[in-house]
This record gives structure tokens, C-alpha cells and sequence, in this order.
């Protein structure tokens, strides 16, 4: 889901489901972002179950302060930022299971103005 709260007016992002995917040499996996000072919007129920991740530059990212044309290259594999006015709640992660195989250091979760309801396995340690 992308680039919430670049218009006024925009209708919220309710009710998504994702189950059952596997995603294969992509630059990112599961990934809801919205603009920095953007309009006021909503999105809420999103589900992503039974996701098998090979090869993704990025797996999970949940980001408040989307910074498109790549002003903000991150490698991180488990992104969490939500903005202090508006903090991300009742999230829930479990059984996340993520090896890289790079040479650019471990893996890392980087979590910001959230505080997720972690559940199962977490690799790398979620928001630690």
C-alpha cells in the first residue's frame, strides 16, 4: 500500500488481506508507506499472513515517513516507523522468520513510535 496522505480527501485503506505469497527477487515485500506532514488519513485491518520472502531487499516495512527517489536508502529487514503525532497501534508480528545472506552485515529491525504486539519467532529481534 503506498503513498498515503499524498492528496486531501483521500479515502481510507480499510479490509486488506494478503495470504499465501511468495515474493521472489523484489526490492520490497510487504510494505504500507505514507508522506511525511501528509493529509490526515486512515488505514487500518490489514492482514498479511503466510508469506515466504526470497531474495527481498526489504521484507516488512511499515513507514510513516516514506521518503521517495531514494533520499532514504535504509537496509534493514524489518522497517517500523510511525510518526510521534500519529504512532502506529494495535500492530501485531509473529513468527518472522528472516536470514540474510548478503555481505553487508546482519540482518536488523528498526522500529520508531511503535510498540507491536510481538508473537512467536522473531528473526532478527522485532523492535528490540
Amino acid at each position: 500500500m503506498g503513498s498515503l496522505g499524498k492528496y486531501s480527501n483521500e479515502e481510507p485503506v480499510v479490509g486488506i488481506s494478503v495470504k499465501n505469497c511468495t515474493f521472489t527477487n523484489t526490492q520490497n515485500g510487504v510494505r504500507v508507506k505514507t508522506w511525511p506532514a501528509s493529509h490526515q488519513g486512515t488505514a487500518f485491518e490489514m492482514h498479511f499472513e503466510d508469506i515466504a520472502m526470497n531474495n527481498v531487499g526489504n521484507p516488512i516495512i511499515i513507514d510513516q515517513e516514506y521518503c521517495p527517489h531514494n533520499q532514504c536508502n535504509l537496509k534493514v529487514a524489518v522497517k517500523l516507523v510511525c510518526s510521534q503525532e500519529v504512532p502506529c497501534q494495535d500492530v501485531e508480528l509473529g513468527d518472522i522468520n528472516l536470514k540474510y545472506n548478503g555481505s553487508e552485515g546482519p540482518t536488523m529491525s528498526q522500529c520508531k513510535n511503535i510498540k507491536p504486539n510481538l508473537l512467536g519467532t522473531q528473526l532478527p529481534r522485532t523492535c528490540a
